[in-house]
């Protein structure tokens, strides 16, 4: 996963839910009743007239996942697998994110990607600045606009990681990344990540494999 400037990504929004609250004219509910009576009915106009207004603008993600520690997440995580998607279509052959814990105890993130349009690799660093039970956030120092919350749908901390988010403004359809510390799964880890996969109806074959051999290019720069 990786956000950049000249890419149609947008960030996830996380809902925001606010009341809207209206008055209820007591011409309309308060009649002759007795006081205990006029109190009943206050409460039931009062919820009847309140409206839940939910944005519309945000990517809900149901995991079973939880316990989420981003301190035991850290490494670098090689993207081996990914929803087809148009606007990933020029990120080939690496794409990885490096998670690191500093000396002041902040995640820091590096996210690479070879593009083929350059024939050169890119670079967006940034940090982890919260999680929860099975979200995290990571927030791009060089355009806050790309951050965005990402949904862990299952990880062992070793050997594979699935994280799943939304891409443009399609709230309704959910992208899921799939990343090893490793450069290839072996057939045990494919079996164990298609167990995961399997109650949201997909797997690895629905999934476009990205391959990782330029990475040693990178790092050798």
């Amino acid at each position: 996963m990786i956000y950049y400037k000249d890419r149609v990504f947008l960030p996830i929004k996380r809902k925001n839910v606010e009341f809207v609250h209206y008055t209820v004219s007591s011409a309309n509910c308060l009649t002759e009743c007795h006081t205990s009576a006029m109190l009943s009915i206050l409460v039931v106009c009062l919820l009847a007239g309140s409206q839940l207004a939910a944005g519309d603008d945000s990517c809900q993600i149901g995991t079973s996942f939880t316990g989420l520690d981003m301190t035991k997440y850290v490494g670098t995580w090689y993207e081996l697998f990914r929803t087809p998607n148009s606007d990933e279509e020029d990120f080939t052959n690496c794409e990885y994110d490096k998670y690191t814990l500093d000396e002041n105890g902040v995640i820091q993130v590096t996210s690479v990607a070879y593009t083929n349009s350059t024939r050169g690799f890119i670079t967006s660093t940034g940090t982890v600045p919260s999680w929860t039970e099975n979200t995290f956030d990571i927030a791009y120092g060089d355009d806050e606009t790309w951050s965005s919350t990402y949904f862990m749908v299952g990880t062992d901390y070793q050997t594979y990681s699935i994280v799943a988010g939304c891409l443009d403004n399609d709230y309704s359809r959910h992208l899921y990344w799939i990343a090893s510390h490793g450069t290839s799964f072996d057939d045990a880890t494919k079996a164990k990540v298609n167990e995961v996969l399997a109650p949201y109806n997909l797997s690895l074959d629905d999934m476009e494999p990205v391959d990782q051999s330029y990475c040693v290019q990178y790092k050798s720069e």
